[in-house]
């Protein structure tokens, strides 16, 4: 059986069974193949404690037999006989298959003369079993140890047939060779998910790098903008500072202006306000002097009128008594008359115009005291 393991282990399907009597005499071998059909990918519905249920075939092939120098018959006519494990059986009928009848048991034929210590190749001696089983039921009848009885028969033409030596495979092996297979497939679809995991991993840090890339230069150009930015935003600050210490110092030199300038207007306001009175004063006693020589030119102007009146009445006079006189009295009185009169115009005219001077002069008194 160790054997059998390490053959299957290196990867061998052939095992060499060897045949012995009852008394341990060995009296030859045989190689037989005992594979396991590849799982196919056909999963029905199973239940929870048989696992999943999968498509499994198991081929048993006697291929040849070596007989030793111990075998009794100087020349054998060889066929074989294999028997499944009851076990198996079980699990096959039980899963609704139904044995096929080459393997109930398999019997190679036609018979094969084989010579003492000779070898010969075992023809017919091919069977097949297809059956579905759950994973973890199959699992559990391999662990049982089932074995393939084998036995090597002599044909004899005149009397019964004469078994010349039993052997057995174990099936357990399957189960350790399954499993490795199962492994080998986990190991293999972890190497395929792992090799697209590592692409995926791969194109992903390419993807990463590239983004990186791109973000490293959209970041040393928005750095640079911000720089650019920044420069600007400073310069204009600076000059911000500047216009707002000259805006300051231009706003303290005019409210010095204009402090100096209120000062200068109070004062002078003060200066004017002192000037007006004083010149009010000068307009009063100016106007008091003017009415006091309006009221004077008035009472010349009076005067003038009355020695006018007091001239035409002599003149009235004159007139009255020249039409009583002779002609050279009258005349040389006419031409005394005349200066008279003369005269008398003028110093009328003259009152006349003191008297409209005055009256201006009143005039425009009266309008700037009223103005004031």
């Amino acid at each position: 059986m160790d054997q059998f393991r390490r053959f299957t282990s290196q990867g061998q399907k052939d095992c060499k069974v060897v045949l012995s009597s009852k008394d341990g005499t060995k009296l030859g071998w045989f190689l037989v193949d005992v594979r396991a059909a590849k799982l196919q990918a056909q999963y029905k519905k199973a239940e929870a404690d048989d696992g999943p249920f999968r498509h499994f075939a198991l081929t048993v092939d006697v291929r040849t037999f070596q007989s030793s120098k111990r075998l009794p018959l100087s020349s054998a006519s060889v066929y074989v006989q294999a028997v499944l494990p009851a076990e198996l059986i079980e699990l096959v009928v039980g899963s609704g298959f139904r044995l096929p009848s080459r393997l109930a048991p398999l019997c190679s034929h036609p018979a094969v003369d084989i010579p003492r210590g000779a070898e010969g190749a075992i023809p017919n001696g091919y069977g097949t079993l297809e059956f579905t089983a759950g994973v973890v039921q199959l699992a559990r009848v391999l662990a049982q140890e089932p074995r393939i009885s084998v036995e090597a028969w002599h044909k004899e033409r005149f009397r019964a047939d004469m078994l010349l030596g039993a052997g057995t495979v174990p099936l357990t092996p399957l189960l350790q060779a399954e499993e490795a297979r199962w492994r080998s497939e986990l190991r293999e679809r972890e190497a395929q998910r792992m090799m697209v995991l590592e692409s995926e991993w791969r194109r992903r840090e390419r993807a990463r790098e590239a983004e990186l890339t791109t973000l490293k230069a959209e970041y040393l150009a928005l750095e640079d903008k911000a720089q650019q930015v920044l420069a600007a935003a400073e310069s204009r600050e600076r000059r911000i500072l500047a216009a707002e210490e000259a805006l300051l110092r231009r706003r303290k030199e005019l409210e010095r202006e204009h402090s100096s300038r209120m000062l200068e207007a109070e004062a002078a306001v003060r200066r004017l306000q002192v000037e007006c009175e004083h010149q009010l004063d000068i307009e009063r006693d100016r106007n008091a002097e003017l009415v006091r020589r309006v009221a004077m030119m008035e009472e010349r102007l009076a005067a003038s009128e009355a020695r006018c009146l007091a001239v035409e009445n002599e003149f009235a006079d004159y007139r009255a008594a020249s039409r009583s006189t002779p002609e050279a009295e009258l005349t040389r009185q006419l031409a005394e008359a005349r200066e008279a009169a003369k005269a008398a115009e003028v110093r009328a005219a003259k009152a006349a115009k003191a008297k409209q001077g005055y009256k201006e002069q009143v005039c425009w008194n009266a309008y700037f005291t009223n103005q004031e």
